[in-house]
């Protein structure tokens, strides 16, 4: 009997559409004319042509950006050895279902970004001409308030006065996401070469000392890489899904230190830059965007 794929069934034929972005679809195919003897005949469906692999994407219309993540079968008519063959699309950027388009690759992440603003107070601010000596971003300068006193204050009268000030401000945050496989045999190396360290260089377009790695994680995906070149010592190495959390800080989180006037509860208004207040260089610095390209372009870690 003759293998024949057919691709037109609507037995199962759903969607899910979330702002006029297709996430999710399901499908079938019948595959007939297999020999139905054990279950064997379910990875004979799997495996004919004609039958959509896991990777492939729906369509080059709406539905280019969903990829087939799953495939279910079962046996509906053993005289006819006809198989149907269930399909699950999804959209690439959810979970980890960009892995099934970059099969090529050791390594490859996406990221997504969120921002907000939050309220600090601080006593600085940063300076438009002169730069930290230390981190290269600019200096921060004390806020200083000066005031001269009437002729008709009788107790300070035509003193002049100078204090250190401090205000509210409102300040930006971010929250960057990076999901993807790495394949490597050493994940705890990658996990500590990027947490509790901020950014040496330029990230994302922000300065130095202004991105913090606060989170990163990972699970074994696959014992074996389904990339052929992900080999070591002649075999396979595992695949790893991977998760980095970076927040972002303006001014650098690099804690500073400021001396207090504890006679008035402020800094005096004369602190030396490097003496008066300085930052601390606290936090170990990397270039992440090293690290990250270096297991996006076929590095074994």
């Amino acid at each position: 009997m003759a293998l024949i794929v057919h691709n037109d069934h609507t037995e199962i034929l759903e969607a899910d559409e979330q702002v006029g972005v297709l996430r999710r679809l399901r499908t079938l195919t019948r595959v007939t004319g297999l020999t139905a003897n054990s279950y064997q005949v379910l990875y004979d469906a799997l495996s004919e042509a004609g039958v959509p692999v896991p990777g492939e994407a729906l369509d080059d219309d709406r539905g280019t950006n969903l990829v087939l993540v799953g495939r279910q079968t079962r046996l509906v008519e053993r005289d006819k050895g006809a198989v149907d063959v269930i399909l699950d699309y999804a959209h690439v950027l959810d979970g980890p279902h960009q892995d099934l388009r970059r099969g090529d690759q050791r390594g490859y992440i996406y990221g997504r970004m969120r921002s907000a603003l939050s309220q600090t107070q601080t006593n600085h601010y940063e300076s438009l001409t002169e730069r930290d000596p230390f981190f290269d971003i600019p200096l921060q300068v004390p806020i200083v308030t000066r005031h001269t006193f009437s002729p008709t204050d009788l107790q300070r009268q035509n003193r002049p006065e100078i204090q250190g000030g401090e205000v509210n401000v409102e300040v930006p945050n971010g929250n960057y996401h990076l999901s993807g496989f790495i394949d490597t045999r050493r994940p705890n190396t990658i996990r500590r070469a990027l947490l509790r360290r901020t950014n040496i260089v330029d990230f994302l377009g922000d300065p130095p000392g202004t991105w913090l790695c606060t989170e990163a994680k990972y699970q074994l995906a696959t014992i074996r890489s389904p990339n052929p070149l992900s080999v070591e010592s002649g075999a396979r190495i595992p695949r790893y899904t991977f998760e980095f959390e970076f927040q972002y800080k303006e001014g650098g989180w690099n804690p500073s230190v400021t001396f207090v006037d504890t006679r008035i509860n402020r800094p005096p208004p004369d602190l030396q830059p490097g003496v008066g207040y300085f930052t601390v260089p606290y936090y170990r610095r990397v270039d992440f965007e090293f690290w990250l390209c270096k297991v996006a372009e076929n590095y074994i870690l």
